[in-house]
């Protein structure tokens, strides 16, 4: 298997056959710097895209294949949070198994411990998604419906993760700061760039990624974004919804690092604690690098948000109201 890879590197008890790969990993903030930079309520959660991340990585190892684009993640569902408290580890086993040529199932697990350290529950399902490689795509991948005109912002990231985005410490900090809202909170934009972020996440340099998850994670900002617009209305403080899913979700190409890519996002759904998304993401040249046709967010009482008021508390940064192409 191919142990560069940042999964592969750090697995444990790894047991593989012809159709099917297990084994087991352990999340560490000591060796794994990146998991203190993602920090809600006092604790490292594991973001949905390293989890995503873990299953394209388990699906290429047993592959075998030097060529996987374009990847297609049919469905990924994140059915129980993971975090942990700095100095504390959380381990969980992966399984994957490929259904037919080049197409994987694959569960992430964990066993549950009570306060006191007593075990309560084995094998609870954390995660599950349906990948395939070398994916065919759809003859045209559907556009992403924008506003005719959008309020745009830009402000530096370090202001950026102040206001808004608390939660991400630097090694996730990727928005650039640059981002576009609909007064009417139907559509986004936003701007990211994830530079050598990657290279810094464990204490081993440089193992790679494959669809980099600073990259799927930087979707699901801008998406939480959106979701900050809309809850700051009415609310003077609330639970931001967290994304749990994802359908319909291809990668074209792999992300280059030091680039700017451009992601446009609209609302297909907002109905109680449920908000669903699609998303595109264009290169610099207008290409387009990964399509979502659905990302999942539903209320998650983790972290308390205070609202924020785009149009006062950060009118310094508003620069004009720009058409949307």
């Amino acid at each position: 298997m191919p142990s560069n890879y940042f999964f592969i590197h750090w697995a444990k008890d790894v047991a593989i056959s012809p159709t099917q790969l297990s084994f087991s990993f352990t999340y560490d903030a000591t060796t794994m710097p990146a998991m203190a930079d993602h920090f809600f309520a006092d604790h490292c959660l594991v973001p949905a895209a390293m989890t995503n991340e873990m299953f394209i990585q388990a699906a290429v190892a047993l592959a075998q294949v030097d060529d996987y684009f374009p990847i297609a993640i049919d469905h990924f569902r994140v059915d129980r949070a993971l975090s942990f408290a700095l100095g504390q580890q959380q381990q969980v086993c992966l399984h994957c198994e490929q259904v037919a040529p080049l197409q994987f199932q694959l569960t992430l697990t964990t066993d549950l411990y009570n306060k006191a350290g007593k075990l309560t529950r084995r094998g609870v399902t954390v995660a599950c998604a349906s990948i395939r490689l070398q994916a065919k795509l759809p003859e045209n991948l559907p556009a992403v419906p924008m506003a005719a005109k959008l309020d745009h912002y830009a402000m530096p990231a370090t202001a950026y993760y102040q206001h808004i985005n608390h939660t991400h410490g630097p090694l996730f900090q990727t928005m650039t700061g640059q981002f576009s809202l609909d007064p009417k909170q139907r559509c986004i934009a936003s701007t990211f760039n994830i530079q050598r972020h990657e290279a810094q996440f464990s204490q081993q340099p440089d193992l790679a990624f494959i669809c980099s998850p600073l990259a799927i994670d930087s979707v699901l900002q801008t998406a939480v974004l959106n979701c900050i617009q809309i809850e700051s209305q009415d609310k003077p403080t609330f639970y931001s919804k967290l994304p749990v899913q994802m359908q319909h979700v291809y990668i074209l190409q792999a992300f280059n690092m030091a680039q700017d890519y451009h992601c446009q996002g609209a609302i297909t759904l907002l109905q109680g604690p449920d908000q669903h998304m699609n998303f595109r993401v264009h290169d610099r040249n207008g290409e387009c690098s990964a399509y979502f046709g659905h990302i999942g967010l539903k209320h998650a009482p983790i972290e308390l948000r205070n609202s924020i008021q785009f149009d006062t508390d950060l009118a310094c940064y508003r620069q004009q109201v720009e058409t949307a192409s």
